[in-house]
């Protein structure tokens, strides 16, 4: 935590490098609400499923470094990224990595990398989820556990689908309370928009009709009105983006309909029907949903995919 205390005090430029799913979006949120909480003004990058692709990219590591980033901290990903964070370290952008995901063959070599299962830490429960690591960071950064952001935390860890055990059974049950009584500003408009009463919101509620559709926005272009949503205190601001959210994920809904409908009829049809393996493909195809409509005909026909 000394690296990230030091640009604090010094003035530096900060970046929080998220990801474009509702764990990537709620720990860079986590993160963003505990630095400025101590005083910073970090910049908040969400990568682009398109163009960067998931997690760390030199590209994009080039570009932040080329605008000024001195440390770029990287929330839900990370931990695969050795050679841009090679890259990073040797030209004077310092990486500090949190993240939950499986441990890459060569680790990187960063300023610091927080992570439940890192070799010889020994912490005693390795299911966080992206968000849990980041409340994680943010309590050791305040001393204190960041009680507002747990609702976060809860969101990010269902939406991820880790074990709601151990830690992660707090956070959600605490999350859910907060979400019930008083939920913060942008959750309160994205339940609106959704037509969800928040006295009713648990976990079911989260995956299936708050998580989805602040999925939407990443699977469907740039996932950084995610984190403006969440932390925005503004409630005209919030019902704004909730409601640009909602039009999304309805686009998204029409477009897994579509190509769902094209890809069942292809997997069915002469060419394919008689094959123990399906390769579906169409250059129409929206590649932000390809994900979901393989899983379903994955369920249709219990045939492994590539899409």
């Amino acid at each position: 935590m000394a690296r990230i205390t030091a640009a604090i005090e010094n003035g530096e430029h900060i970046t929080i490098y998220g990801d474009y799913d509702v764990d990537g979006i709620t720990s860079a949120t986590i993160m963003k609400e505990a630095l400025e909480s101590i005083g910073a003004d970090p910049e908040v990058y969400i990568p682009n499923r398109f163009t960067d692709g998931y997690g760390p990219n030199l590209a994009a590591y080039q570009r932040l470094a080329n605008a000024g980033t001195q440390l770029l901290i990287t929330t839900d990903n990370g931990i695969a990224g050795a050679e841009p964070i090679a890259w990073a370290m040797a030209n004077g952008m310092d990486v500090v990595v949190t993240d939950h995901h499986e441990l890459a063959p060569t680790l990187p070599e960063a300023v610091a990398v927080v992570h439940p299962r890192y070799p010889g830490s020994e912490y005693p429960f390795g299911q966080l989820s992206g968000a849990g690591v980041a409340l994680k960071v943010a309590t050791a950064l305040l001393g204190e556990v960041p009680v507002e952001s747990i609702d976060l935390a809860a969101l990010g860890a269902v939406a991820d689908v880790v074990s709601l055990t151990d830690e992660n059974r707090i956070f959600v049950q605490v999350g859910l309370q907060m979400m019930r009584n008083n939920p913060r500003v942008g959750l309160a408009a994205l339940m609106e928009a959704a037509g969800v009463d928040p006295a009713t919101v648990n976990e079911i509620t989260i995956g299936f009709a708050l998580a989805p559709r602040l999925n939407a926005i990443g699977r469907m272009g740039d996932a950084t009105e995610g984190v403006t949503l969440l932390s925005t205190f503004d409630e005209d601001e919030a019902k704004l983006l909730a409601g640009k959210i909602n039009q999304t994920n309805s686009e998204r809904q029409a477009l897994v309909k579509s190509i769902y409908a094209e890809a069942s009829a292809m997997a069915r049809d002469d060419q394919h029907r008689g094959l123990a393996a399906l390769v579906l493909a169409h250059p129409d195809w929206h590649q932000g949903v390809l994900g979901i409509v393989a899983s379903r005909i994955v369920e249709d026909t219990g045939k492994r995919q590539l899409s």
